[in-house]
């Protein structure tokens, strides 16, 4: 059927009338893709750490003019990661075989570390691929296999630094989507590339504007002066690094030089060690990260010795290399907040520049664990104080230490475990359960002295402060050792104060006064790092000081406060109250079967 010329135009207007809601979507889309290119320009705000990042920056010839504008992730966890997906990472945009450090991690890295710091301190390209909820397991060790092949250089070096508990997952635990795994651990180069030529820069961007905070102006304000704590803030200045911010973090990072003392057999983590083995042929580096107590550095060095080092992993140990006088800001005990995190990359950039250099640096520190000198001096004691073929109990921990031959050699006979029979046997307090030995009678044979103590570390630097009083209890054994020094230790009297420093069984310094503080000579104790040795008994001030690196290492107990730096450089520091008992902690008892 022919239209007339007026059928046609009212066709025409129908259709325009149905075509202008659709025209209007698409221009509307295009002005929405738009506001996305400028939607970061609404959500940033002057960042409130940034004059002092300008200070830090001046002190390392560092330009972090980059982060001088943030914006805030919104979310409680576990959304505040923000983008928490194997695919959705800025190493994606980089060429194949193009980065001379890879850092590889969870949240010890992946909030607070800042890869243009490393990158500008070492002047090699750095990239990481680090997430909240990563972990280092025989799956994952797949992934991260790939993606070392294909972006790391030929003599490139991969560092990984997780939390202890991510090391210790189940050997097949993924930790992010299973789904995105899959898809990835199969690609191989050309989908590499596939995907990093799809996927640019404004996809990330997309991705990561999902998880930022819209702000007003008024808080735009109240972020830029920062005076007033508001809880957490997730505050990132690119897609690589995110900081926790808040004005009350008071924790610290600690200069920690506790060393393990056991191995540990698990057979997860050792799976997990092996499949991470394999996952560069180059130099692979297990980055112990900063923490804010003693225990989280024991855990992780355990784990290196027991598990990494045997099989070529260097060690980049955070808590052995910051200087003992400082300690960076932390959200938690391995978070870092505020500065804290800009400090941990000045550290690691610090501690890789002096890798390349002496790549001794990252080797690991060689522990006899077969014989330590800790067994030694326990089991020294056990055969200096019982009688020859007599039966000592060992802890089960101890078994596969070497004890056993050395407790034989000396007539003495071994148990681990409680005897079934009528059986006497000698151990040291604290080895067995007091509820076990309810059927015994329990006789103290020997009971460690002060001097005892100090006598079987003759061969290391012992620093001694006296607080309170320490003469009222103290045992003739602990005045023989002070005499046999050269020390007039009969001078001491009640509430006296003293202060000595021995090196090798030689008295580099000392100073009894029973009616003022004594402070030893700063120019002899300075030689041996010690900044610092006052003594005052409780009449003429009641303290102790013991002052190594800016830090008082004094445990400031009543009595005698050591410390001890051993022949393996480690430090150990405690005290021994002579005014009520002169024992400085070993006890050897006898158990006897109650008829």
């Amino acid at each position: 059927m022919n239209k007339t010329a007026d059928d046609k135009k009212i066709y025409s207007r129908v259709m325009a009338l149905l075509l202008l809601p659709s025209l209007f979507l698409f221009l509307m889309q295009g002005c929405m893709h738009a506001e996305e290119k400028i939607d970061f320009q609404k959500v940033e705000f002057q960042n409130p750490m940034y004059q002092e990042f300008t200070d830090i920056a001046k002190k390392n010839h560092l330009d972090l003019s980059f982060a001088e504008t943030v914006w805030a992730q919104k979310g409680q966890e576990p959304y505040v990661w923000g983008p928490n997906s194997y695919k959705i990472n800025t190493l994606f945009n980089e060429k194949p075989k193009s980065i001379d450090i890879l850092f590889i991690g969870d949240c010890t890295i992946a909030w607070g570390m800042i890869p243009k710091v490393i990158g500008q301190m070492t002047g090699r390209r750095v990239a990481m691929y680090g997430y909240a909820s990563n972990v280092l397991t025989v799956k994952t060790a797949e992934l991260f296999r790939r993606i070392t092949d294909y972006y790391l250089k030929e003599n490139g070096v991969v560092v990984f630094s997780f939390s202890n508990w991510a090391l210790q997952k189940d050997s097949y635990f993924i930790g992010t989507s299973q789904k995105e795994y899959n898809e990835i651990v199969n690609w191989t180069g050309k989908e590499f590339e596939k995907f990093a030529q799809k996927d640019k820069k404004s996809s990330y961007e997309k991705a990561f504007l999902e998880y930022a905070k819209p702000v007003t102006d008024s808080e735009v304000q109240r972020k830029k002066s920062a005076k007033e704590n508001r809880g957490i803030e997730y505050l990132r200045w690119d897609m690589d690094s995110i900081t926790e911010y808040n004005p009350a973090f008071s924790l610290k990072s600690v200069h920690s030089e506790v060393m393990p003392q056991v191995l540990t057999r698990y057979q997860d983590l050792q799976n997990n060690a092996d499949a991470a083995s394999k996952i560069f042929p180059g130099d692979k580096i297990f980055m112990i990260p900063l923490y804010s107590a003693d225990q989280h550095y024991l855990t992780s060095r355990t784990i290196y010795y027991s598990y990494y080092q045997k099989l070529g992993f260097k060690i980049a140990d955070m808590g052995m290399f910051m200087p003992p006088k400082d300690a960076y800001t932390m959200e938690n005990h391995r978070h870092m907040g505020n500065t804290g995190g800009l400090m941990m990359s000045i550290l690691i950039g610090k501690w890789l520049n002096q890798y390349f250099s002496d790549s001794s640096i990252g080797a690991g520190k060689e522990i006899d664990f077969s014989f330590l000198d800790y067994y030694k001096e326990k089991l020294r004691l056990l055969v200096d104080h019982t009688p020859k073929n007599s039966t000592v109990y060992l802890h089960p921990s101890w078994a596969d230490k070497g004890v056993v031959s050395y407790m034989e050699k000396n007539h003495r006979s071994v148990i681990s475990k409680l005897p079934a029979g009528h059986r006497s046997f000698y151990f040291l307090k604290g080895t067995v359960d007091p509820g076990l030995l309810k059927n015994y009678s329990l006789q103290k044979i020997y009971a460690d002295t002060l001097g005892s103590f100090l006598g079987r570390h003759s061969d290391g630097l012992i620093i001694l402060s006296l607080k309170d009083d320490g003469s009222y209890s103290l045992s003739n054994e602990t005045k023989q050792y002070f005499r046999d020094l050269g020390i007039r230790i009969d001078d001491l009297k009640f509430a006296g104060s003293f202060a000595a420093i021995i090196d090798h069984n030689k008295v580099v310094a000392y100073q009894i006064d029973n009616r003022s503080e004594v402070l030893l000579d700063k120019n002899r104790a300075s030689k041996y790092g010690i900044e610092k040795v006052l003594s005052a008994g409780s009449h003429v001030g009641n303290k102790s000081e013991i002052v190594i690196h800016g830090k008082n290492l004094s445990p400031q107990g009543r009595g005698f406060n050591y410390v001890i730096k051993q022949r393996d450089g480690s430090i150990i520091s405690g005290f021994v109250d002579t005014y009520e008992k002169d024992q400085a902690g070993d006890i050897i008892l006898k158990a006897v079967p109650k008829k």
